[in-house]
């Protein structure tokens, strides 16, 4: 069972790491893994961003390679 607070804090970090940028659902997991959060209160908070819109993998790709296309990163890089 998962204690309120740890669910708590595990939320706001994952806000405070998409607060800096678009990330995707894989780069939330493993930065949570790697601060210390079980995997139970990690896939929670990973349904909530879902669900609240706040974590989309494909906006993420597509703001990603729109990044990568302005800098000049073409087809051929």
């Amino acid at each position: 069972m998962t204690d309120k607070s740890d669910l708590s804090r595990a939320q706001d970090y994952a806000l405070k790491l998409l607060g800096y940028r678009e990330r995707s659902r894989q780069e939330i997991q493993v930065r949570m893994e790697r601060k210390g959060f079980q995997r139970e209160v990690i896939e929670k908070v990973l349904r909530y961003l879902e669900s609240q819109k706040y974590l989309d993998d494909r906006r993420f790709a597509e703001l990603w390679t729109h990044n990568r296309l302005k800098r000049g990163y073409g087809k051929g890089k």
